[in-house]
Formats: structure tokens, sequence, C-alpha cells
């Protein structure tokens, strides 16, 4: 089994906006949060609990700030993925996101950086790069930003930003259960 995760970094603190937040990806917050005050427990919480949750039509999200960034963790893998749902919450917000996707097991990594549209994305799968669009970032200098992006270079560039996708501090760590709105519903029934 290998190691997954996504992370979405916003920069700036904005927990307070989570509702506004969360209701771009279509989610509506059943205001049953959960609060763990280390990313270990709260990582357990979130990747041993999200399929049982999902299969109710609700999303375990985590939720916490760090460094200056507003943090998201989507166990799921999926709202990283959300183009232009995280386009409309870079101007929500009127600021810059980034995304970060690591699945080791499929050897999938990917980062993106939205700041009122898409400036940069690169992805690579199963040693093979699959999107990179864009013009390389200063925070990328140094890396393997080719076939051979793996987990160490995401981990390095998040941390060139100040963003910390594996969070070692003890911080307050938010898990909101968010029920599916009837837009998402209807969306998944096509599928």
């Amino acid at each position: 089994m290998g190691f997954s995760n996504s992370i979405i970094a916003i920069k700036g603190e904005h927990i307070h906006r989570s509702q506004e937040i969360f209701r771009i990806f279509n989610y509506i917050d059943n205001k049953k949060d959960q609060t763990f005050y280390s990313w270990d427990q709260a990582s357990e919480y979130l990747f041993t609990n999200y399929v049982e949750f999902a299969n109710k039509e609700i999303a375990l999200r985590g939720i916490w700030i760090d460094n200056g960034w507003t943090m998201i963790c989507d166990p799921e893998l999926v709202d990283p993925t959300e183009e232009n749902k995280i386009i409309n919450l870079s101007k929500l917000l009127n600021t810059e996101v980034w995304t970060f996707l690591i699945q080791t097991s499929s050897a999938s990594y990917a980062f993106s950086k939205f700041d009122l549209a898409k400036t940069r994305s690169f992805f690579v799968s199963k040693g093979k790069v699959v999107a990179n669009a864009g013009s390389p970032l200063l925070q990328e200098k140094g890396f393997n930003i080719n076939e051979n992006f793996c987990v160490g270079e995401i981990s390095s560039i998040g941390k060139n930003l100040g963003i910390n996708i594996n969070p070692d501090s003890r911080l307050d760590y938010v898990v909101k259960e968010l029920a599916y709105d009837d837009e998402l519903k209807a969306q998944l029934a096509r599928l």
C-alpha cells in the first residue's frame, strides 16, 4: 500500500471563511468539526474514515493554518484536481492557491499554482510527464521537473514557499464533515 496525500494551500489566513471555501466545491458544512492537536492524529482520522463518510455523501476535509497559509487536506484526492473550482477559489479570496498531489502506489505526483487563473501545473505518473503547463517558477529551480519527479521534490517545492505539506507542528487541525450539495449529488449520479 502506498502513501497518498492531497493538499490545497491558500495564501493567507482564511479559515474564518471555510464555509465559503467549501461551498465552491459543492459542500455544505455539517458543523460537526473535530479538532486534533497533532497532524498524525488528524491524518489518521481522515485517511481511515473518508470512505465510510463518502458512502454517506459526506466529505471529510482537514483545514488548518500554518505559516501564513490556509491548508486543506483532501484524503479522496479529488478537490485539488478541480481546476475551475480552484480558479474560483483564488478569485473569491483574491490570492494565490497551490495544489499538491502525492500517490506513491501509482507513482503520481503533481503541483499547480493558481493566481486568479492557472499559471503553472506539472503532473507525472508512472514515470511519464502527463502535464507540464506554464513557465517554470523560481521555486522549481534545482529540482527534477521531468519524468523523475517524486515525493521529495513535491515536499521541497512546498518548503520553498513556506508550505509544509507533511506537517509536524502542534497546531489545531480541524476535520470537517461536509455534506454533498444537490448539484454535487446530481453530478455524481451521472457518473
